[in-house]
């Protein structure tokens, strides 16, 4: 991607025909990724798109087709894409305000950043980790080379080679049953997720003591070593390796306590893993929706069953 012409525009590759009420947009902010990696983020969240049409990113003349799509799950109504050195704080802070549900960071996006534009760079990172406080907008990390986004973020410590996410070959990973089943508890999405025929039958075992089963891996995924997590404390571990590796333990599925940040297994690499398009179509889906997302009809909800039983007076409820 190292060719291309950088202007400073933000730009749509796909956007839903369908006019609803869903707002709800992607912003892939990208460094200079590998074309196979780059293409693969593109498609995948094109696939997210509801009833999607695909537009020219003029920057190569290429289209992405959206990869399985699924209008009945679908939960995206656009996806955007901007280099990461053509985002300047002062011109896209609006935009990045009103305009997204998820920034998704790929590998490379915060690597090589010239001298004249470190300090330009790191404004916009200050307005990311705003946005991050507020709970305004989920944020998706896939891994992160040298100097990577989650680095600058304050996520991964110095240890980590320069900020660098490592991955992981393992053919089995641990699933922690009680942070899946803890995150569940809040959401319709993952409950469907937990109950999915697909992620039942790739659970191979079960440890009954500490509720961790083991299911498949088949490809390269993100595996971040729990050292180089800033405070391993603050995220929800639902896949890694600890059990198996306990001095070397690997995260591979990770989702902020407190923020509507995540890591997920896939990363960008082309795969036919089933199970990993299966996470992360899901789990995005929770992070967008669902996920310290604040909504009128939750509280609506509230209200209504409150009144219904009787325990609040001199209520007007309109609907």
């Amino acid at each position: 991607m190292s060719s291309q012409q950088h202007t400073g525009q933000i730009y749509t590759i796909c956007q839903s025909r369908s006019i609803s009420r869903n707002k709800k947009k992607a912003l892939i902010i990208h460094g200079a990724e590998p074309d196979h990696f780059f293409q693969c983020a593109c498609e995948k969240f094109a696939g997210f798109v509801r009833d999607p049409q695909v537009f020219v990113w003029p920057p190569k003349n290429l289209t992405f087709q959206p990869h399985r799509p699924d209008d009945d799950f679908a939960f995206l109504s656009g996806v955007d894409l901007v280099y990461h050195l053509d985002l300047h704080p002062q011109v896209h802070a609006e935009c990045l305000r009103t305009q997204y549900s998820l920034i998704v960071f790929p590998l490379y996006a915060g690597c090589s950043i010239p001298l004249t534009q470190q300090q330009t760079f790191s404004k916009v990172m200050d307005l990311i980790r705003d946005l991050i406080v507020q709970k305004h907008v989920a944020v998706l990390f896939l891994r992160g080379s040298a100097n990577s986004v989650p680095h600058r973020l304050g996520y991964i410590c110095n240890g980590g080679e320069d900020g660098f996410v490592g991955y992981t070959t393992q053919k089995e990973l641990e699933l922690d049953m009680n942070e899946l089943s803890e995150l569940a508890m809040r959401s319709r999405v993952l409950s469907e997720f937990q109950n999915s025929k697909l992620f039942l039958d790739s659970i191979k075992q079960m440890h009954q003591i500490n509720n961790i089963g083991t299911i498949p891996n088949t490809s390269f995924i993100c595996g971040i070593p729990r050292a180089h997590l800033k405070n391993s404390s603050e995220w929800h571990l639902v896949i890694g390796t600890a059990l198996m590796h306990p001095n070397e333990a690997r995260e591979c599925l990770l989702i902020h306590r407190e923020y509507r940040c995540f890591f997920t297994p896939w990363y960008g690499m082309p795969t036919p893993d089933e199970l990993s398009h299966h996470i992360v179509k899901y789990f995005c889906k929770f992070m967008v929706e669902e996920y310290f997302v604040k909504t009128g009809d939750g509280f609506q909800a509230k209200l209504k069953s409150t009144y219904q039983n009787q325990q609040v007076t001199d209520l007007i409820i309109i609907c």
